[in-house]
């Protein structure tokens, strides 16, 4: 029989209770200040004006609805997470199926601005695939990149900047949003 150390089963638990956690909560218990489909067409991407109702730091995401058919072992490889992975399978934890990924989306630049004034920028080097367990109770598949602080009373604009995809991401209906957690 396989024994664990303490410290493998600490680091175990601790990753679980971060999973259930995160799987307890519900995209009701999270407030979105804009949430707007992408065109799939790429290149520059202007939100409209939103407004903020208090002094938060807020997070930019974009979101991708369903996945790609993907075999097993690509799948695996996709979701595969260094020192993670073979340390829940050594503590026993098998890894449910997996034969569906999100679409990767290439690397790209953002800002958010107020007034015309630059309020933060920053760049994503891409948004590698995500494993789709078949147990996602979620129909978009959110992937939240960075953050920006913003002050109530105030409207904002994102921008994003994205090259062409290799993928068509029409058939994904990629999304962006805004979004500040625990209201």
């Amino acid at each position: 029989m396989f024994r664990t150390s303490q410290a493998v089963q600490h680091q175990l638990a601790i990753g679980l209770a971060v999973v259930a956690l995160a799987s307890s909560c519900s995209r009701s218990d999270f407030y979105a200040v804009l949430d707007m489909p992408l065109s799939p067409a790429t290149g520059h991407i202007r939100s409209p004006p939103f407004s903020i109702d208090s002094n938060y730091v807020y997070g930019i995401g974009v979101g991708t609805e369903g996945g790609m058919e993907v075999d097993e072992a690509t799948c695996r490889a996709a979701s595969y997470m260094p020192g993670i992975t073979e340390k829940a399978e050594q503590a026993g934890y098998k890894m449910p199926p997996c034969h569906m990924l999100t679409p990767a989306i290439g690397a790209f630049t953002w800002k958010v601005s107020h007034d015309g004034k630059l309020v933060a920028t920053g760049s994503q080097p891409g948004m590698p695939p995500l494993s789709l367990h078949t147990t996602m109770p979620e129909k978009i598949t959110w992937q939240f990149f960075d953050t920006f602080h913003a002050e109530a009373g105030k409207g904002y604009v994102v921008e994003l900047d994205l090259p062409p995809s290799n993928i068509p991401l029409e058939r994904f209906h990629p999304r962006l949003e805004i979004m500040k957690t625990f209201k």
